[in-house]
């Protein structure tokens, strides 16, 4: 590790859940551990071919391996948003010369620019969300991770590739908070392959 110093990262069984569709796919170790905890084959592969950013397989496959990529990275922003630290990392093209994962969520109007013009709005995580489909997804080299400051660690909330991502909006955010959410999910689509 010599470009960004090594975080005391702490996560559970839900966090890794939660991430699985932010894997390409998972390895045996991290799937053997959701098992243990209860959860069944086909709610994790659910997860993981939900729509989102991805990281390749190449670049992470659980959390332990995402880890121990994280020192490989540049820190390039770093703010809180809502009680939750947001860290911004680039990860250098010779390392990574196909990226670190799949961007899998675009601004509407982008991909209007980009000739884009059917888009499907569809449940996606408890919500009607738009949808637009790609013969390829764009890659990228960046990142973000996001953490929630505890006494004496860090707790992992979320990482998926990509910068500038807002939540999908749920019932326990303030309503300001929520609202922005909103906005950001009536201009934005998750990307799928055609």
């Amino acid at each position: 590790c010599h470009v960004m110093e090594p975080k005391k990262i702490t996560y559970n069984d839900h966090t890794l859940f939660h991430l699985l569709r932010h894997f390409e796919s998972l390895n045996d170790a991290a799937r053997a551990c959701l098992w243990n905890r209860g959860y069944r084959e086909n709610t994790i592969q659910e997860a993981i071919k939900m729509p989102g950013s991805k990281f390749y397989a190449s670049f992470a496959n659980d959390i332990k391996s995402l880890e121990q990529q994280l020192c490989l990275g540049q820190m390039k922003d770093s703010f809180v948003q809502n009680g939750y630290l947001h860290d911004n990392l680039e990860f250098d093209q010779s390392l990574f010369p196909k990226g670190i994962g799949s961007l899998g969520i675009a601004a509407i109007n982008d991909l209007k620019a980009m000739g884009i013009t059917k888009f499907e709005w569809k449940q996606n995580r408890g919500l009607e969300l738009c949808h637009a489909k790609m013969n390829t997804l764009p890659s990228t080299n960046s990142m973000t991770l996001v953490l929630k400051y505890q006494k004496n660690y860090q707790l992992l909330i979320t990482a998926f590739p990509g910068y500038g991502v807002l939540p999908v909006p749920n019932k326990g955010m303030s309503a300001p908070f929520f609202q922005e959410c909103e906005l950001f999910w009536q201009n934005h689509a998750f990307l799928e392959l055609a």
